[in-house]
């Protein structure tokens, strides 16, 4: 597969891997919590639309490989 269709979201991810997830969040003050995840937020609504379409890319992709592809089940005797 092309690995042209997964650059959105290495490139989304690397614009977004600043902001704080799981436990680190406990760690953030409730002040700069709120600041960074207004950051977040408006990060999100720029790449939406730009990421559903790679993902129905990608999707498409996979579907037409699978067409092609031929699948041996390992669990088979």
């Amino acid at each position: 597969m092309d690995d042209k269709l997964f650059r959105p979201f290495i490139g989304v991810d690397s614009e977004t891997d600043r902001f704080p997830v799981g436990q680190v969040r406990e760690r953030w003050s409730v002040e700069a919590l709120a600041e960074v995840d207004a950051e977040r937020f408006a990060a999100e609504e720029h790449f939406r639309g730009w990421i559903m379409e790679s993902g129905n890319t990608l999707l498409d992709a996979v579907v037409a490989a699978l067409v092609t592809s031929t699948f041996t089940d390992p669990n088979s005797k």
